[in-house]
């Protein structure tokens, strides 16, 4: 039996407590320790979980020139669906074991679909039979997994139709006054998706086909011609964003917007192998599939920019290629800079993009309203078409980290799970090496602290170039003013966090709260984009 004297209990519950401390940090990651002064920085909270907020923004009104029309959803009952019956892929070493499998595959009845020469990959159909008998030393292989285009936010899912949609208003969202026709200008960028039917390519700079499909040749899903038209399309309703690049139009998913990871992988392939800049993938997967792993790590060690959507399902799930390390991973956000509720989030999470309410062209006849972040994914490619065109001596990391560094925060301060480094800002982007280009910024506003100690937080970002000394905050909540703060020195790309005392609140929450928020460089100082400066919302209790 093993006695323990009362020095003994005292030091083991010293080493438990020891231990509990420290394995709550490491799940909780660090905190900030709050000032205490009447305003005080700290590590921001979620949103209310029992008040619900609605933005203030400028609503485009409705005429005829307007489109009312959103694109469907949810999509048929194949979403989801994550295995291929009957067929799978091997992968081997070189182009004479590439010929040895084919001639195991024809004594064995196994029928070959489609090869990646460029990684010596075969997709094949039939019966199992035993591999060990294939004479290979080395080989890998597995089973073809769906891909499909995110299934289509709609307003009974997720109330899109209740949140700020972008409409036409496409600079504004991105942080630039107009598009620039000429953005983009010598970059090819691939569209890998539905392909883009022969009626809606007017307005677009397209360099070639690619069908990488084969069937329903006369039957096309208008998602690709919409993803292309956002990233470049010619219009006036609605320009795309990088007009100047030229796109690949690479189909690899079928008629009715399903498709596979080898295909897909294929396209990949061949875009690297046509020249692209960067690659767009406004679709995915839930299961990790080796060969497109394989395709995305040919892509990036060949310089090409890869970026793909996070997915519509409000998940945490990550979605295949979006998850993938080497892939810019976009989620989508709403006209007010909130994250979209369909949005699938998570560590993989790169950038956010606007995904809500977009013009587009379905077809040359059709202009759709398109929301989800298919819609988001080809802005950020735009983006980096635009940043690439400018200063092509970057490298596909460098465009990248400069998309991420420069993106303008947006909920919790620095990266999180919603929005990774931040919205995507192209006007920050272009001018982040302008002297004298002065910008802050309300980054954030939200309610806190739970029913029982709820407080205002909000946060400050300084998107310009220069130091900034002696800005100031007013806030009023229901007219009442509680500020003005004057801010100390905010280092480019800085961002502070505010918060309101909590009983200057308190008396309201059974109210409807009109919160304003406002920031204003020192009166000498002339602010690049003054429409940042200001927000405001209306927060409801919830019965």
């Amino acid at each position: 039996m093993v006695r323990l004297d009362k020095l003994g209990l005292y030091a083991t519950g010293l080493i438990l407590c020891i231990a509990l401390v420290f394995w709550l940090t490491w799940r909780t990651g660090p905190q900030e320790k709050p000032v205490t002064a009447a305003y005080w920085v700290g590590s921001a909270g979620q949103h209310s979980q029992y008040m619900e907020r609605t933005q203030a923004v400028v609503v485009e009104p409705r005429d005829s020139t307007v489109p009312t029309v959103r694109v469907p959803g949810p999509l048929p009952a194949w979403a989801g669906q994550t295995g291929i019956e009957g067929e799978f892929w091997i992968r081997v070493n070189s182009a004479e074991e590439g010929e040895q499998l084919r001639a195991y595959a024809a004594r064995n009845g196994l029928q070959v679909l489609s090869t990646i020469a460029g990684l010596n990959a075969f997709r094949l159909a039939g019966r199992p039979v035993d591999w060990q008998g294939l004479p290979l030393d080395e080989w890998e292989g597995g089973a073809n997994v769906t891909i499909y285009i995110p299934d289509f936010p709609g307003p009974e899912n997720h109330g899109v139709s209740t949140l700020p949609g972008v409409g036409a208003r496409l600079a504004e969202a991105v942080g630039v006054d107009s598009l620039n026709r000429d953005w983009g200008q010598g970059i090819l960028v691939a569209v890998l998706d539905t392909g883009i039917p022969p009626d809606s390519v007017a307005g677009l700079r397209i360099s070639g086909h690619i069908d990488m499909v084969g069937k329903d040749a006369d039957e096309w899903l208008p998602h690709g011609a919409a993803v292309a038209h956002l990233l470049a399309g010619d219009a006036d309703l609605s320009s795309g964003l990088a007009r100047g690049v030229d796109i690949l139009d690479i189909r690899v998913l079928g008629a009715n917007g399903s498709g596979d990871a080898f295909t897909l992988a294929a396209g990949i392939v061949a875009a690297v192998d046509a020249g692209a800049q960067v690659i767009n993938a406004s679709l995915g997967g839930y299961q990790n599939s080796a060969i497109l792993a394989a395709a995305v790590q040919y892509a990036a060690q060949h310089g090409v920019i890869m970026v793909a959507a996070a997915g519509n399902d409000g998940s945490g799930r990550p979605l295949f290629p979006a998850a993938y390390p080497e892939v810019i991973a976009v989620a989508a956000h709403d006209a007010a800079r909130q994250n979209a509720p369909f949005s699938n989030h998570g560590n993989h999470i790169d950038l956010s993009a606007p995904g809500v309410g977009l013009y587009t062209l379905w077809t040359d006849q059709q202009w759709v309203v398109f929301d989800g972040t298919s819609a988001a994914a080809p802005l950020v490619a735009a983006a980096a078409a635009t940043l690439l065109s400018a200063e092509p001596h970057l490298s596909s990391l460098q465009v990248r980290e400069i998309l991420q560094e420069f993106s303008a925060d947006a909920g919790r301060p620095g990266r999180d799970p919603f929005f990774g480094s931040g919205t995507l800002d192209l006007g920050r982007v272009l001018n982040r090496n302008q002297p004298g280009w002065f910008d802050v910024a309300v980054a954030d506003m939200t309610i806190a602290g739970g029913q029982e100690r709820p407080a205002l937080q909000l946060s400050v970002q300084n998107l310009g170039t220069e130091l900034v000394v002696g800005s100031t905050v007013n806030v009023s909540i229901n007219d009442q003013s509680f500020m003005p703060l004057t801010l100390n020195a905010l280092r480019p790309g800085e961002t502070v966090l505010i918060e309101v005392p909590v009983d200057l609140i308190r008396s309201d929450l059974l109210n409807d709260l009109e919160i304003d928020a406002e920031v204003r460089l020192p009166g000498h100082l002339n602010d690049q984009r003054p429409a940042n400066n200001r927000t405001r919302f209306t927060v409801r209790p919830v019965p």
